[in-house]
Protein backbone atom coordinates (compact mmCIF):
# COMPACT_ATOMS: atom_id res chain seq x y z
CA UNK A 1 0.00 0.00 0.00
CA UNK A 2 1.85 3.01 -1.27
CA UNK A 3 1.36 6.81 -0.22
CA UNK A 4 0.25 8.45 -3.49
CA UNK A 5 3.10 11.61 -4.42
CA UNK A 6 1.33 13.37 -7.69
CA UNK A 7 -1.13 15.25 -9.12
CA UNK A 8 -1.91 12.11 -11.63
CA UNK A 9 -2.46 9.80 -8.55
CA UNK A 10 -4.01 11.87 -6.73
CA UNK A 11 -6.70 11.77 -9.58
CA UNK A 12 -6.53 8.19 -9.50
CA UNK A 13 -7.27 8.13 -5.58
CA UNK A 14 -10.42 10.06 -5.93
CA UNK A 15 -11.57 8.42 -8.87
CA UNK A 16 -11.13 5.28 -6.84
CA UNK A 17 -13.11 6.83 -3.72
CA UNK A 18 -15.77 7.56 -6.20
CA UNK A 19 -16.05 3.47 -7.31
CA UNK A 20 -16.41 2.45 -3.61
CA UNK A 21 -19.00 5.02 -3.31
CA UNK A 22 -21.37 3.89 -6.20
CA UNK A 23 -20.11 -0.03 -5.97
CA UNK A 24 -21.65 -1.06 -2.96
CA UNK A 25 -24.60 0.23 -0.69
CA UNK A 26 -22.71 -1.44 2.19
CA UNK A 27 -19.00 0.63 1.54
CA UNK A 28 -17.97 3.06 3.77
CA UNK A 29 -15.77 5.76 3.19
CA UNK A 30 -14.03 6.77 6.47
CA UNK A 31 -11.84 10.17 6.12
CA UNK A 32 -9.47 10.48 8.50
CA UNK A 33 -7.89 13.47 9.86
CA UNK A 34 -4.30 13.71 11.52
CA UNK A 35 -3.99 16.38 13.89
CA UNK A 36 -1.20 18.61 12.64
CA UNK A 37 0.55 15.76 10.90
CA UNK A 38 3.47 17.36 8.90
CA UNK A 39 4.82 18.91 12.30
CA UNK A 40 4.42 15.88 14.07
CA UNK A 41 5.32 12.10 12.80
CA UNK A 42 8.15 10.99 14.38
CA UNK A 43 11.89 12.31 12.68
CA UNK A 44 12.85 8.62 13.63
CA UNK A 45 10.13 6.93 11.92
CA UNK A 46 11.06 9.34 8.77
CA UNK A 47 14.75 7.79 9.34
CA UNK A 48 13.69 4.27 9.45
CA UNK A 49 11.48 4.98 6.12
CA UNK A 50 14.20 6.78 4.54
CA UNK A 51 16.62 3.77 4.90
CA UNK A 52 14.30 1.49 3.90
CA UNK A 53 12.68 3.18 0.78
CA UNK A 54 15.31 5.69 -0.35
CA UNK A 55 18.83 4.68 1.26
CA UNK A 56 20.50 7.54 -0.51
CA UNK A 57 18.92 10.12 1.22
CA UNK A 58 19.89 8.68 4.50
CA UNK A 59 22.55 11.24 4.67
CA UNK A 60 21.00 14.09 3.67
CA UNK A 61 18.37 13.67 6.67
CA UNK A 62 20.78 13.31 9.37
CA UNK A 63 22.62 16.23 8.09
CA UNK A 64 19.58 18.50 7.55
CA UNK A 65 17.00 17.02 10.77
CA UNK A 66 19.99 15.72 13.08
CA UNK A 67 18.94 19.16 15.36
CA UNK A 68 16.20 21.34 16.36
CA UNK A 69 16.14 24.34 14.33
CA UNK A 70 13.86 27.37 15.20
CA UNK A 71 10.44 28.36 13.34
CA UNK A 72 10.33 31.31 11.52
CA UNK A 73 7.83 33.76 12.07
CA UNK A 74 5.90 36.21 9.81
CA UNK A 75 8.09 38.98 10.31
CA UNK A 76 11.16 37.22 9.98
CA UNK A 77 12.52 37.00 13.46
CA UNK A 78 13.13 33.75 15.34
CA UNK A 79 10.59 32.35 17.32
CA UNK A 80 11.48 30.73 20.85
CA UNK A 81 10.32 27.43 20.47
CA UNK A 82 12.09 25.01 18.74
CA UNK A 83 10.93 22.38 16.13
CA UNK A 84 12.34 18.92 17.21
CA UNK A 85 10.00 16.61 15.45
CA UNK A 86 8.23 16.37 11.88
CA UNK A 87 9.23 18.09 8.90
CA UNK A 88 11.18 21.83 9.06
CA UNK A 89 10.18 24.79 8.43
CA UNK A 90 10.73 25.54 4.50
CA UNK A 91 12.02 22.09 3.65
CA UNK A 92 10.77 21.40 -0.13
CA UNK A 93 11.55 17.87 0.74
CA UNK A 94 9.32 17.43 3.34
CA UNK A 95 6.10 16.04 1.30
CA UNK A 96 8.43 12.96 0.33
CA UNK A 97 9.94 12.86 3.85
CA UNK A 98 6.54 13.03 5.23
CA UNK A 99 5.46 10.44 2.79
CA UNK A 100 8.33 7.87 3.70
CA UNK A 101 8.23 8.28 7.19
CA UNK A 102 4.03 7.36 7.30
CA UNK A 103 4.49 4.68 4.80
CA UNK A 104 5.05 1.88 7.18
CA UNK A 105 2.02 3.31 9.65
CA UNK A 106 -0.59 2.88 6.21
CA UNK A 107 0.81 -0.38 6.12
CA UNK A 108 0.20 -1.35 9.49
CA UNK A 109 -3.63 -0.07 9.03
CA UNK A 110 -4.52 -1.60 5.86
CA UNK A 111 -2.89 -5.01 7.38
CA UNK A 112 -5.32 -4.41 10.35
CA UNK A 113 -7.84 -3.68 8.21
CA UNK A 114 -7.45 -6.87 5.79
CA UNK A 115 -7.31 -8.91 8.67
CA UNK A 116 -10.94 -7.19 9.96
CA UNK A 117 -12.42 -7.85 6.90
CA UNK A 118 -11.72 -11.92 6.47
CA UNK A 119 -13.01 -12.67 9.12
CA UNK A 120 -16.78 -12.20 8.28
CA UNK A 121 -16.98 -10.61 4.68
CA UNK A 122 -14.03 -12.71 3.52
CA UNK A 123 -15.17 -11.69 -0.32
CA UNK A 124 -15.57 -7.90 0.81
CA UNK A 125 -12.68 -5.74 -0.72
CA UNK A 126 -11.46 -3.36 2.26
CA UNK A 127 -8.34 -1.30 2.45
CA UNK A 128 -7.26 2.36 2.28
CA UNK A 129 -5.64 4.88 -0.13
CA UNK A 130 -4.14 7.63 1.01
CA UNK A 131 -2.26 11.02 -0.60
CA UNK A 132 0.37 12.66 2.32
CA UNK A 133 -1.80 13.31 5.05
CA UNK A 134 -5.25 12.67 3.49
CA UNK A 135 -6.16 9.58 4.46
CA UNK A 136 -9.50 7.56 3.34
CA UNK A 137 -10.19 4.14 4.15
CA UNK A 138 -13.29 1.78 2.40
CA UNK A 139 -14.61 -1.05 4.78
CA UNK A 140 -18.00 -2.65 4.98
CA UNK A 141 -20.38 -0.74 7.25
CA UNK A 142 -20.51 -3.22 9.98
CA UNK A 143 -16.42 -3.12 10.32
CA UNK A 144 -16.67 0.76 10.53
CA UNK A 145 -16.46 1.09 14.15
CA UNK A 146 -14.08 -1.86 15.21
CA UNK A 147 -11.11 -0.37 12.48
CA UNK A 148 -11.58 2.89 14.01
CA UNK A 149 -10.68 2.00 17.26
CA UNK A 150 -7.60 0.22 16.28
CA UNK A 151 -6.25 2.90 14.41
CA UNK A 152 -5.46 5.52 17.32
CA UNK A 153 -3.01 2.83 18.67
CA UNK A 154 -1.45 3.26 15.50
CA UNK A 155 -1.27 6.42 14.67
CA UNK A 156 0.51 6.87 18.31
CA UNK A 157 3.81 5.19 17.60
CA UNK A 158 4.37 7.35 14.82
CA UNK A 159 3.97 10.39 17.18
CA UNK A 160 0.22 11.05 15.15
CA UNK A 161 -2.74 12.00 16.24
CA UNK A 162 -6.02 11.36 14.88
CA UNK A 163 -8.61 14.14 14.89
CA UNK A 164 -12.36 12.98 15.19
CA UNK A 165 -14.12 16.13 14.72
CA UNK A 166 -12.89 16.60 11.60
CA UNK A 167 -13.05 12.36 10.57
CA UNK A 168 -16.28 12.13 8.10
CA UNK A 169 -18.17 8.77 7.40
CA UNK A 170 -19.32 9.16 3.70
CA UNK A 171 -21.87 6.37 2.34
CA UNK A 172 -25.59 5.96 1.44
CA UNK A 173 -25.49 3.35 4.57
CA UNK A 174 -24.12 5.54 7.10
CA UNK A 175 -27.45 6.00 8.77
CA UNK A 176 -27.67 2.89 9.29
CA UNK A 177 -24.76 2.54 11.70
CA UNK A 178 -24.43 2.16 15.69
CA UNK A 179 -22.38 3.43 17.97
CA UNK A 180 -20.39 5.89 15.56
CA UNK A 181 -17.31 7.18 17.51
CA UNK A 182 -17.75 10.59 19.36
CA UNK A 183 -16.85 13.11 17.02
CA UNK A 184 -17.41 11.50 13.38
CA UNK A 185 -19.62 13.38 11.19
CA UNK A 186 -21.67 11.15 8.72
CA UNK A 187 -22.91 12.34 5.25
CA UNK A 188 -24.87 10.08 3.49
CA UNK A 189 -24.74 12.00 -0.22
CA UNK A 190 -21.12 12.94 -0.27
CA UNK A 191 -17.95 14.85 0.77
CA UNK A 192 -14.91 16.33 -0.43
CA UNK A 193 -11.71 13.63 -1.00
CA UNK A 194 -8.11 14.61 -2.76
CA UNK A 195 -9.99 17.63 -3.22
CA UNK A 196 -12.65 16.86 -5.27
CA UNK A 197 -16.45 15.79 -4.86
CA UNK A 198 -17.23 12.31 -4.37
CA UNK A 199 -21.15 10.37 -3.62
CA UNK A 200 -24.48 10.94 -5.40
CA UNK A 201 -25.05 12.68 -8.28
CA UNK A 202 -26.81 15.80 -6.72
CA UNK A 203 -24.04 16.10 -4.49
CA UNK A 204 -21.63 16.67 -7.21
CA UNK A 205 -23.34 19.03 -9.09
CA UNK A 206 -23.69 21.28 -5.98
CA UNK A 207 -20.05 20.93 -4.51
CA UNK A 208 -18.87 21.33 -8.38
CA UNK A 209 -20.57 24.60 -9.00
CA UNK A 210 -19.73 25.95 -5.56
CA UNK A 211 -16.03 25.39 -6.65
CA UNK A 212 -16.30 26.90 -9.61
CA UNK A 213 -18.40 30.17 -8.37
CA UNK A 214 -15.55 30.67 -5.80
CA UNK A 215 -13.16 30.25 -8.96
CA UNK A 216 -15.11 32.61 -11.08
CA UNK A 217 -14.89 35.50 -8.18
CA UNK A 218 -11.46 35.55 -8.69
CA UNK A 219 -11.54 36.03 -12.49
CA UNK A 220 -13.96 39.31 -11.75
CA UNK A 221 -10.92 41.59 -10.53
CA UNK A 222 -7.79 39.26 -12.37
CA UNK A 223 -7.98 42.11 -15.17
CA UNK A 224 -7.12 44.96 -12.56
CA UNK A 225 -3.30 44.06 -11.74
CA UNK A 226 -0.43 43.45 -14.65
CA UNK A 227 -0.68 41.34 -17.64
CA UNK A 228 1.67 38.86 -16.44
CA UNK A 229 0.53 38.15 -12.95
CA UNK A 230 -3.02 37.98 -14.60
CA UNK A 231 -1.82 35.34 -16.85
CA UNK A 232 0.08 33.58 -14.39
CA UNK A 233 -2.51 33.56 -11.54
CA UNK A 234 -5.02 32.17 -14.44
CA UNK A 235 -2.72 29.37 -15.14
CA UNK A 236 -1.22 28.15 -12.08
CA UNK A 237 -4.31 29.13 -9.83
CA UNK A 238 -7.63 29.57 -11.27
CA UNK A 239 -7.23 26.74 -14.11
CA UNK A 240 -5.64 24.28 -12.54
CA UNK A 241 -7.93 23.57 -9.64
CA UNK A 242 -10.66 22.94 -11.98
CA UNK A 243 -8.73 20.86 -14.32
CA UNK A 244 -7.53 18.66 -11.87
CA UNK A 245 -11.84 18.40 -10.88
CA UNK A 246 -12.58 18.00 -14.30
CA UNK A 247 -9.94 15.25 -14.81
CA UNK A 248 -12.02 13.15 -12.62
CA UNK A 249 -15.43 14.32 -13.17
CA UNK A 250 -15.65 15.21 -16.87
CA UNK A 251 -16.87 12.66 -18.56
CA UNK A 252 -20.35 12.92 -16.57
CA UNK A 253 -22.89 14.67 -18.81
CA UNK A 254 -24.55 16.23 -16.13
CA UNK A 255 -21.56 18.09 -15.31
CA UNK A 256 -20.37 19.09 -18.25
CA UNK A 257 -22.31 22.60 -18.17
CA UNK A 258 -20.17 23.43 -15.08
CA UNK A 259 -17.29 23.26 -16.89
CA UNK A 260 -19.01 25.09 -19.94
CA UNK A 261 -19.55 28.04 -18.01
CA UNK A 262 -16.02 27.92 -16.29
CA UNK A 263 -14.47 27.99 -19.95
CA UNK A 264 -16.45 30.52 -21.78
CA UNK A 265 -16.14 32.98 -18.44
CA UNK A 266 -12.21 32.26 -18.67
CA UNK A 267 -12.28 32.97 -22.75
CA UNK A 268 -13.68 36.39 -21.89
CA UNK A 269 -11.23 36.82 -19.01
CA UNK A 270 -8.43 36.35 -21.67
CA UNK A 271 -9.86 38.95 -24.01
CA UNK A 272 -9.94 41.13 -21.12
CA UNK A 273 -6.52 40.75 -20.11
CA UNK A 274 -4.99 41.15 -23.62
CA UNK A 275 -7.45 44.59 -23.43
CA UNK A 276 -9.33 43.06 -27.18
CA UNK A 277 -13.19 43.74 -26.21
CA UNK A 278 -15.19 40.33 -25.00
CA UNK A 279 -16.97 39.75 -28.81
CA UNK A 280 -13.93 40.50 -30.41
CA UNK A 281 -14.19 37.68 -33.35
CA UNK A 282 -10.81 36.39 -32.33
CA UNK A 283 -12.62 34.95 -28.67
CA UNK A 284 -13.19 31.93 -31.19
CA UNK A 285 -9.30 31.20 -31.86
CA UNK A 286 -8.50 32.04 -27.43
CA UNK A 287 -11.41 29.05 -27.12
CA UNK A 288 -9.57 27.01 -29.58
CA UNK A 289 -6.01 27.09 -28.79
CA UNK A 290 -5.91 27.72 -25.18
CA UNK A 291 -5.04 24.75 -22.86
CA UNK A 292 -7.77 25.20 -20.79
CA UNK A 293 -10.23 21.97 -19.52
CA UNK A 294 -12.14 20.24 -22.67
CA UNK A 295 -15.52 20.66 -21.94
CA UNK A 296 -16.01 21.08 -25.11
CA UNK A 297 -19.11 20.18 -27.39
CA UNK A 298 -16.93 18.63 -30.30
Amino acid sequence: MKVLRNQKKKKIAAKHSQVVYDSHPDYVLVQIDLRNAFNELSRGHSMAGIIENFPALANWYKWAYGSESYFRLYDGSLSEATSQTGCRQGDPLSGLVFCLGFQAALQEIHERVHVVSTTTHPGFVEGLIAFMDDLNLFVHKDHVVEVIAQIPSILEKYGLVMNATKCTLIGSCVRELRNVPEGFSISPEGGICMGCPVGNLQYRQVQLQSIIDEKLKDLEVITEIHSCAAFNILRFCINTRISYVHRILGDIPELKVFFQRFDARVDVAIMRIIKFPDKHASIIDVSTLRSLPQARDS
